[in-house]
């Protein structure tokens, strides 16, 4: 079985794929550069604005084609940039100041716009990259007096098509989803944000992305075979692994089916046991899914893409609107609300480190420095926003309220603290807000995880993040090639960590919750059920396997194997030991 080249990307949403190339360019205008006098600079300013106007209208027009489940919302960022002074008056300024035509002063600062995103190390905000193209290419277009191009009048698909790009906009994403011909999305750019990934995820449309040298190695018609679990590409597979490719391909089909026949059931177990099944989402274009594989709230609204990337940090009205959206969507589903995680691998963008004057780019280890909750404590007037925002939006949903990265009861106290200032503030304006909002804290470090027993007693429940716990406990960095190999949550410290955060939650009585990558890994189900935790958090995709292996398992034996996993001290023992106890535990089925 092979294929002429076998190209990896980021498997950004799960499934098999098999049908030929569609290659969609997307077009950059590059104009003439004409020098204007200064007697026409006023009138070529004024045409700018009338382009920029123009574009804005067709986007309120895409808007109102795409409910807020088609990614709409999306959009509305494309109308920001229209209006960002980095944008549209350094477009302005620059016709005034170098004396040159609208056309050359839109593609200029469009360069420097997408020189500056691509020097960023965050990849949530290089991600934006192709929005930004795409507005300027729109305002290219308005300039030339080119009638406006309804997207899903575009083109029409061949059968079986493969949609292959450089990267794709949001609103050209969304309308070759809706195409029947559609099987797959890859890209050469992107990662798991990007507007791509949310919408393949969303329309469960297999995908890769950040696959490197795509472009360099399919055209159009290329036969493919599409992996969008493993983020591999197979270009002119052979018949073998064709066959592989479809039966695999079967089996998904097959798991995908039964998860939604029993995307509405509860999770129990073989012995009865109840397990609550939550998501993790970032907008709201997720929630649809969510809904569809019957998840019974959501247990990580993450936050900071209000802020990233962003030249100003979001109003306090904008941030409401957010959140009323999502809480709506969830008709009456509780939604858990973790303020801004920002820092570390989450950076704001330049402009807005300013604004905060955090400079949190500049830390030498930012991982340990000014993020999550210390940030927050250290921008109150950013922290308030958001508080004040949320609590006006708890009125129109079932809300709940987590503060991540604690690890000092000083900073629980302090951020309660403001939460019941801004209440009270809201209360005075007589705005409404929910009676009662439970308030919780992560547990993402070794600190929090180890006072637990005391933390229990201050807050309404505990969610864990197990990616950062992880890291902190092992003190790895999984993104640093040198060291990944070390990453293990089979880890006995990771282990005892869990074993008594879980202790300390049932003792006081409030609930827990992991949200952590581990909450939906299905070779990690078990184990977590055998540690007593019985509410997990995840991405929509993987619900469905998730819930199957919990209703094909145990938790009576689940426990028995973690008891024994408990006496073993190496990682390797541990990992062996679980791994043999799951093959006999799940012996017809394919779980891991």
């Amino acid at each position: 079985m092979s294929a002429r080249i076998v190209l990896k990307g980021i498997g950004a949403s799960p499934g098999i794929a098999i049908g030929q190339a569609f290659v969609y360019a997307l077009q950059t205008i590059v104009p003439l550069r004409k020098e204007l006098p200064q007697a026409q600079l006023k009138a070529e300013v004024e045409r700018l604005c009338v382009a920029l106007g123009a574009t804005e209208k067709q986007l309120a027009h895409l808007r109102q084609k795409l409910s807020a489940q088609e990614h709409g919302l999306i959009l509305e960022a494309h109308s920001l940039m229209l209006a960002d002074p980095l944008f549209a008056d350094a477009a302005k300024a620059a016709i005034l100041s170098k004396g040159i035509n609208a056309e050359w002063a839109v593609f200029e600062t469009t360069q420097e716009l997408l020189a500056h995103f691509d020097a960023l190390q965050n990849p949530y905000i290089r991600e934006r990259r192709s929005d930004i193209k795409w507005v300027a290419d729109s305002v290219q277009k308005n300039l030339a007096g080119h009638v406006f191009e309804e997207e899903e009048d575009g083109f029409h698909l061949p059968e079986n098509s493969i949609v292959v790009a450089d990267e794709l906009p949001v609103a050209k994403a969304v309308f070759l989803a809706n195409e029947k011909n559609t099987l797959a999305f890859v890209t050469q750019g992107g990662g798991e944000t990007s507007h791509t990934s949310i919408v393949a995820r969303a329309k469960q449309l297999p995908a890769v992305v950040g696959a490197s040298t795509l472009l360099q190695n399919v055209k159009p018609g290329d036969s493919l075979v599409v992996d969008g679990e493993l983020g591999e590409i197979y270009v002119e597979p052979d018949e073998g692994m064709l066959r592989q490719a479809k039966r695999k391909q079967r089996q998904q089909q097959a798991q995908q089916m039964h998860a939604q026949q029993q995307a509405h059931a509860p999770a129990l177990s073989l012995d009865g046991h109840k397990v609550s099944l939550w998501g993790n989402v970032e907008f709201i274009e997720e929630v649809d899914m969510l809904l569809k594989m019957g998840a019974e709230g959501i247990g990580l609204f993450r936050t900071e893409f209000l802020l990233v990337g962003k030249d100003r940090p979001c109003s306090e009205e904008e941030q409401f609107w957010a959140y009323r959206r999502v809480l709506e969507a969830m008709q009456g589903r509780l939604v858990t609300l973790r303020t801004f995680d920002l820092g570390g691998d989450k950076l704001p963008g330049e402009p807005l480190e300013k604004f905060l004057e955090g400079h949190v780019e500049k830390e030498a280890n930012p991982a340990l420095g000014l993020r999550a909750i210390r940030l927050c404590l250290g921008h109150r007037e950013l922290f308030r926003t958001q508080l004040r925002a949320a609590l006006r939006a708890s009125a129109f949903g079932n809300l709940q309220l987590m503060f991540p990265l604690i690890s000092h009861f000083s900073e629980l106290h302090e951020a309660k603290k403001e939460l019941e200032a801004c209440r009270a503030s809201l209360s005075v304006q007589g705005i409404a807000m929910a009676k009662h909002i439970p308030v919780g804290m992560m547990i993402e470090t070794p600190a929090a995880a180890w006072v637990a027993d005391l933390l229990a007693y201050e807050v309404d429940f505990f969610s864990v993040g197990t990616n950062d716990l992880i890291q902190y406990t092992l003190a790895i960095d999984r993104q640093n090639s040198q060291v990944a190999y070390l990453y293990s949550p089979l880890h006995l410290a990771v282990l005892r960590s869990l074993q008594h955060i879980v202790a300390s939650a049932q003792k006081a009585g409030i609930p827990l919750c992991v949200c952590g990558e581990m909450a939906g890994s299905s070779q990690h189900t078990a184990m977590l059920l055998g540690m007593g935790i019985n509410s997990l958090s995840m991405a929509a995709v993987h619900m469905g396997k998730v819930k199957e292996c919990i209703q094909n398992t145990s938790i009576a034996k689940a426990q028995q194997m973690m008891q024994a996993a408990l006496q073993k001290s190496s990682t390797e023992e541990i990992e062996a030991f679980i791994h043999t106890q799951m093959h006999a535990m799940y012996v017809d089925h394919n779980f891991f």
